[in-house]
């Protein structure tokens, strides 16, 4: 008698283990399920993401196309403005020993001085007369040099113009070609860190679907298992019965131990 209820015991704690076993189980499945839905829902999130990804590449690619096609355009323009730059110069130049004459001339005469002599009734003997004509012969210099470089000093400030406009379109181009190596760098970072994640989370997609493949395996297999336990085992009442039923209670919590 003491040999059939320790059997029965042993019965009972069988069952009680299958059971804990299948709601163990059924958690695992829960939460693999939950977490695979988790990684499944970062997987559409990443996806989604992805459209930024390729809009960000075209809009770098559109201002690089930008930047070749008026880069040299740029560059012709600055090589002809520089040629204009350099004969306006060159005209200038021709005129300056000119100019510098007329200069040390002007000082020379300013720095000169003639007084006439003159009697009481205001008649004058003429004697400066030379300094007069040398002050109208200055102002005639002055004005034909003038009048020679005007068209080249307008030249020269329209050429200053045209220079600040090319200088600027220089730095623009220079922006731009800053801005787009700076946002290479950052997509080629993103992109890296983007395909991280992702083939992280795709790691963790396939283990999560084959481990909740293995645990629905073993679900069925521990329900098979105790579908197949005859009904006596619900209550064993002979030695034999309670010795068939623990074993094969045992047979099916070794399934779920992974020991068959």
């Amino acid at each position: 008698m003491k040999r059939y209820f320790g059997a029965l015991i042993l019965t009972v704690a069988c069952l009680m283990t299958l059971a804990a076993h299948a709601d163990t189980i059924d958690d695992q499945i829960n939460a693999a399920q939950s977490s695979l839905n988790d990684h499944l829902a970062k997987r559409e999130a990443l996806t989604n993401q992805w459209p930024a990804f390729e809009q960000k590449k075209s809009d770098i690619e559109f201002a690089y196309a930008a930047y070749q096609k008026q880069a040299p355009i740029v560059k012709q323009e600055i090589a002809a403005w520089t040629q204009k730059e350099d004969s306006c110069a060159a005209q200038f130049a021709a005129y300056v020993p000119a100019l510098n004459q007329l200069e040390a001339d002007g000082t020379r005469h300013n720095n000169t001085s003639c007084t006439e002599k003159c009697d009481q009734n205001g008649s004058c003997d003429g004697t400066c007369a030379w300094y007069e004509a040398e002050r109208q012969a200055l102002e005639q210099r002055q004005a034909t040099l003038k009048a020679q470089v005007a068209p080249i000093l307008a030249q020269k400030a329209e050429l200053e113009k045209e220079g600040d406009t090319l200088q600027q379109s220089a730095k623009d181009l220079d922006t731009i070609m800053d801005n787009v190596s700076a946002q290479t760098l950052q997509w080629t970072a993103d992109v890296k860190q983007f395909k991280a994640d992702w083939d992280d989370n795709e790691a963790q997609i396939q283990v999560l679907q084959n481990t909740l493949a293995r645990l629905k395996q073993i679900k069925t297999a521990v329900d098979s298992c105790t579908r197949s336990i005859p009904a006596e085992c619900e209550a064993p009442n002979t030695p034999y019965w309670v010795g068939q039923c623990a074993k094969m209670h045992a047979d099916c919590g070794r399934i779920f131990d992974g020991n068959q």
